[in-house]
């Protein structure tokens, strides 16, 4: 069951909270030249083993890049943090993308429950953007299956769902077993299951401090308005599915939650294309690539708005103003290899959203569009 007209924003660092941490030690680094390696991996072998030959391809690429371009003073720190961070990798655990990222101070590894273009970007600031795009298109999000017996936490990603071994989960109840019936359940019984969901509840806040993961419910109707009237996450709530499903398999439970998740989804990106309409109507948006550097710049942007396929390689001018290139990206001080990156970056810095859409949703607005503060 969907809330209806509930508006709650896919937010950038919607992945775990270790990883929150590291996107934002990524998108303040000073560092320069920042090296960035992305590539689709693999769960399973023999295809993850694969992963590592590849890898290795990419890291080649790079030290060439980096020895031809950069002084060896400059490049020998960043060599020894990429090598370092490489050889600590365990392909038996990749998920379906990988990022790296390295700088003079920076040695990062985030995995990825979705697919990302391989490429390696050198630049003066991190290749973000796939993350970013990755987590709205694909939004990472918790799944709690409850029962009078056990809850058990899941981390979702569309219809793949990973369930959680950590922090007291799967968490055991402390009622006797019986089958949950609904007209037969004693005050005191109903006591105790409100102080389990509550215990439930204060063990998924320590998974998620920041309190910005989107949370789904399963579970029979009672179990959920239990847990709804105990919760102190309530408005993370954005879909439940009703049922039991205590015995059931993770990839039977993400293929019934999965496509309530996706029309919160959707609902959500079409109050965002409606927002930016209402925007024109007040004057109170920019569009077109070189109108939304210069606001993105001036830190007035709230919402940025993208096509998923929009990317631009431009040349920056010392007025800060852009021209746009075409051909093969480069590395040059003076060059970005996607300017639609360095946007979300800035309005990500500056307290704004970024919300990524299909294409051909922008087609009037020159593919990117903003709604500004002011």
């Amino acid at each position: 069951m969907l809330l209806k007209g509930q508006y709650l924003i896919i937010q950038p660092l919607n992945l775990k909270v270790m990883d929150q941490i590291v996107l934002k030690r990524l998108l303040s680094t000073g560092d320069y030249p920042c090296v960035s390696i992305l590539m689709p991996t693999h769960r399973t072998a023999p295809e993850n083993q694969k992963d590592a030959i590849r890898l290795k391809k990419l890291c080649r690429e790079a030290e060439d890049r980096l020895i031809a371009e950069f002084p060896k003073k400059d490049v020998e720190p960043i060599l020894e943090n990429l090598k370092t961070l490489v050889d600590g990798i365990d392909t038996s655990l990749n998920l379906e993308g990988q990022a790296l990222f390295i700088s003079k101070s920076i040695a990062e590894k985030i995995d990825l429950p979705f697919k990302v273009l391989e490429r390696v970007v050198i630049n003066h600031s991190f290749a973000i953007r796939d993350i970013i795009m990755g987590i709205n298109r694909s939004p990472h999000y918790f799944t709690l299956v409850l029962s009078a017996n056990k809850a058990r936490l899941f981390e979702s990603n569309r219809d793949q769902l990973t369930e959680v071994f950590t922090n007291g989960f799967p968490m055991i109840s402390d009622l006797p077993l019986y089958e949950f019936n609904p007209t037969d359940l004693s005050r005191e019984k109903e006591k105790k299951l409100k102080d389990f969901f509550n215990r439930v509840d204060k063990a998924y806040h320590d998974m998620d401090k920041s309190g910005s993961m989107m949370l789904t419910l399963v579970g029979v109707q009672k179990n959920i308005g239990y847990f709804r009237e105990v919760t102190n996450r309530r408005n993370q709530i954005i879909a439940w599915l009703e049922g039991n499903y205590d015995d059931k398999s993770a990839h039977e439970i993400g293929k019934h939650i999965w496509p309530l998740v996706k029309e919160h989804i959707d609902h959500i990106r079409h109050n965002v294309l409606k927002e930016l309409n209402n925007a024109v109507g007040a004057h109170k948006y920019v569009s077109g690539l070189n109108e939304v550097w210069r606001m993105a710049d001036e830190g007035r942007m709230r919402l940025l708005i993208v096509e998923e396929g929009f990317r631009q390689m431009a040349l920056l001018n010392n007025d800060n103003s852009l021209v746009i290139a075409e051909g093969t990206p480069f590395q040059s001080r003076g060059y970005l290899n996607d300017v639609v990156d360095d946007v979300a970056e800035k309005v990500i810095e500056t307290g704004g959203r970024v919300v990524f859409v299909d294409d051909g949703s922008l087609k009037e607005h020159q593919r990117i569009a903003a709604v500004l503060r002011y």
